[in-house]
């Protein structure tokens, strides 16, 4: 985060992120790594999508934003292309 200053400026914005965030999506909620590892790790269904074809369009819009993908997808005709 940087010296103390310059680690007090961040935290503020990190803050005003949050803030900004949450006004925008007011049902959004925030956990630790810690939770949500062990949500992953007991299969709880309240965080997890069961749902095949939500988790692959899920799956699919991270890898569009991937770097290179394009490039990739354009050459083998993947999806997205």
């Amino acid at each position: 985060m940087g010296n103390d200053e310059s680690a007090a400026r961040n935290f503020v914005e990190v803050d005003r992120l949050y803030a900004l965030a949450l006004d925008h999506h007011p049902d959004l909620r925030f956990i630790s790594t810690e939770e949500l590892g062990r949500a992953l790790r007991d299969g709880n269904s309240a965080w997890i999508e069961e749902n095949f074809t939500v988790r692959l369009m899920a799956w699919l819009s991270r890898v569009r934003a991937l770097r290179g993908y394009w490039k990739v997808a354009k050459l083998t005709g993947l999806p997205g292309s």
